[in-house]
């Protein structure tokens, strides 16, 4: 049975645990005030923690563990990490994670879809009218468009919506990205180009050609070879939790597909102006 079961530490890390319990602490988790320690999961064979007791009156109660408690000295039990204003007991539906549900917020019978529960839920938030939020922003790896533009309007129509309509207190933070893989490699891809321009500037035209034109159908052909594939439609004898696994995987197909088809649309445009440009009296 999985434990939490504290590691030895030495003086220098005590400081930073208590730290990391203080910040705990600053999100809402009722950690005690027993002496610092790190915790992890761990596998103990033969041993088995006692049941978590409720959340009012359970926290930093060492588990019994019978004759391996001297083993196991000053076990935290899993009860001490349970939030303050969430439900007693998680919310578990089939296949999923289970859900911590906030209790002590205001309900303005606003529902959300929840991608933890893969439903829609009501959205309650953990402290009376207060909402932090926070949004993933635009990774900007290259010239400035439409849908930059998309990011900050969109979720600040939302944010509005959220205080002025419903009157919730919003603290809202949206990131922008400037070092991602995405950046790193439209990087590459342009040195790479300078460097070629440079190369090409000393060719004659039909080697030009020639190159570009089977860099264009590399390009064509690696980019066939990730199409999607399409889930197998589960046997009559499946079960419930097989079902839904080939619900989920088929919805992601379908997106990855729509992706995809998209990605071969702009490949053929860029096939067509490839060899229209091979053909021009301007080349």
């Amino acid at each position: 049975t999985p434990i939490l079961r504290p590691v030895c530490m030495h003086i220098g890390r005590r400081a930073l645990v208590a730290m990391e319990v203080g910040y705990l602490r600053g999100l809402g988790l009722s950690v005690g005030d027993c002496s610092p320690q790190v915790l992890q999961k761990r596998q103990v064979n033969g041993v088995q923690g006692a049941a978590a007791s409720s959340a009012s009156n359970a926290f930093c109660q060492p588990c019994g563990l019978g004759d391996a408690g001297d083993a196991l000295q000053r076990l935290v039990a899993p009860c001490c990490l349970l939030g303050q204003g969430f439900a007693p007991q998680s919310v578990d539906r089939s296949g999923r994670a289970p859900w911590m549900k906030p209790l002590g917020g205001h309900d303005v019978g606003l529902q959300v879809f929840n991608s933890v529960t893969n439903e829609k839920e009501p959205f309650i938030p953990l402290e009376g009218k207060k909402i932090r939020w926070y949004t993933c922003g635009p990774t900007v790896y290259d010239a400035t468009h439409m849908g930059h533009a998309r990011t900050f309007l969109s979720f600040d129509i939302l944010r509005r919506i959220m205080a002025n309509y419903f009157g919730y207190d919003v603290c809202y933070q949206i990131n922008i990205t400037d070092i991602d893989d995405k950046i790193i490699l439209r990087s590459r891809q342009r040195k790479l180009l300078e460097d070629f321009c440079d190369e090409a500037a000393k060719m004659d035209l039909p080697k030009v050609r020639g190159i570009v034109e089977e860099a264009v159908a590399f390009a064509g052909n690696k980019l066939a070879k990730k199409a999607p594939q399409e889930p197998a439609v589960p046997g009559a004898s499946a079960t419930d939790k097989e079902k839904q696994e080939y619900e989920r995987k088929k919805q992601e197909y379908e997106t990855l597909k729509q992706e995809h088809d998209f990605k071969l649309s702009q490949q053929a445009e860029l096939e067509k102006k490839v060899s229209a440009a091979a053909h021009s009296k301007d080349t």
